[in-house]
């Protein structure tokens, strides 16, 4: 990972992904 991320920034992700990855989940 070449890129330090803010803590706030590590949630931001986070959340992103595991917003995407559920919705991936219920479409299958």
């Amino acid at each position: 990972m070449g890129k330090i991320y803010t803590v706030r920034e590590a949630c931001d992700i986070l959340q992103m992904d595991a917003t995407t990855l559920r919705r991936w989940d219920r479409e299958g």
